[in-house]
């Protein structure tokens, strides 16, 4: 394999391992916060699913799956389809500028070293400051998604 076809692979590595602990770390930072609630109102926690409730997160993500799409039936179907995804876009995409350690060449790999994150900016605090901005153009576009199908009832 040649050196721009093994940088490539290892810069969809670094991108997917990114992906791969962002989505981790929000669904034991959910667990963490359901089994803290528990604690401080006095009841159980997630308990039921896997040892210690471990598998909650996921029983939730099989729960969001199968569930039924609850819009208002004037709603944008589009924007309200398309609110969530731009959150959640937002929400990964600023991490696209935090580096995660310096260069390395993976052992000897690459004849150049690679900088371990996914995009390489001067500017990376101004990059997340802008794409974390986006979330609250999706919260109006939520809000404007929502009560457009709810004028009729107000």
């Amino acid at each position: 394999m040649d050196q721009a076809t093994l940088r490539f692979v290892i810069q969809l590595g670094i991108i997917g391992f990114t992906f791969f602990m962002l989505i981790n770390a929000s669904a034991l930072l959910v667990l963490a916060e359901r089994k803290i609630m528990g604690f401080m109102q006095q009841r159980y926690g997630p308990y039921l699913v896997g040892p210690h409730g471990i598998l909650q997160p996921l029983a939730d993500i099989l729960k969001l799956l199968f569930k039924e799409e609850l819009r208002p039936k004037d709603a944008d179907k589009w924007l309200f389809t398309l609110a969530p995804i731009i959150s959640v876009t937002a929400a990964f995409a600023a991490f696209a500028a935090v580096p995660w350690g310096a260069e390395t060449t993976f052992f000897g790999l690459l004849d150049t070293p690679v900088k371990l994150g996914v995009a390489d900016v001067n500017v990376a605090v101004l990059v997340v400051f802008a794409i974390t901005s986006i979330v609250q153009q999706q919260v109006l576009a939520a809000r404007r998604a929502a009560f457009l199908g709810a004028d009729d009832q107000l």
